[in-house]
Formats: structure tokens, C-alpha cells, sequence
């Protein structure tokens, strides 16, 4: 498990810890939580995690992302300014598509 990995990196660093945890996880399960679309993109599966406060208790909520959700989640990763414009969304496609290449 790995918490915030991504701290203090980016770039082409980004692209290679990310390289590396995919070679960790073809024999380990590997859970990390990332702020950087490049680790984020390659991996196999997302999900998002959410605090929320009922009833004076905070709860927290997973949710597991579909192949559009995952998508969206990368694009909001690569926006500074959080909105998901179609060059955005384009731009987090082809960061998965080379993820994908990447991995085999």
C-alpha cells in the first residue's frame, strides 16, 4: 500500500514510478492513492474515495469507477482547474491508451 507516492514528483519521474508499480504489481496486489494522472493512468482499476458527514458522523464512501469514470477522474487529475473540456478528456484518453502500450 502505498499513500501519496506521487509527493514531490512529476513528469517524466511521474511516467517512471509508475512504470515501476506496474512491474511491483504483476506479483503483488498494489493499492496506492495518487494526485498524478501519469500513475493514475495505469492503473487497472480506480476507485474514488469521498468523506462525507451524516448525522454528526463522518463516514467515508468508495466507489469503484467504470472505463468513463476512470476517464473523467484522470481528465479532472490533468486540469488545473478541475473542468473536463473535450481536449481534457482527449488528453486523459491518450494517457491511458500509452498507459496500456506501457504495460505490455
Amino acid at each position: 500500500m502505498f499513500d501519496e507516492i506521487d509527493a514531490g514528483i512529476r513528469g517524466i519521474t511521474a511516467s517512471k514510478v509508475a512504470l515501476k508499480l506496474n512491474h511491483i504489481a504483476k506479483n503483488h496486489q498494489v493499492i496506492l492513492i495518487t494526485h498524478l494522472p501519469q500513475i493514475a493512468a495505469m492503473a487497472d482499476n480506480h476507485f474514488v474515495i469521498k468523506k462525507e458527514v451524516k448525522d454528526d458522523r463522518t463516514i467515508t464512501l468508495i466507489d469503484e469507477l467504470d472505463e468513463e469514470g476512470m476517464i473523467n477522474e484522470i481528465g479532472r487529475l490533468i486540469s488545473s482547474s478541475g473542468k473536463l473540456s473535450s481536449s481534457v478528456i482527449a488528453n486523459a484518453k491518450e494517457l491511458k491508451e500509452l498507459s496500456l502500450k506501457e504495460k505490455k
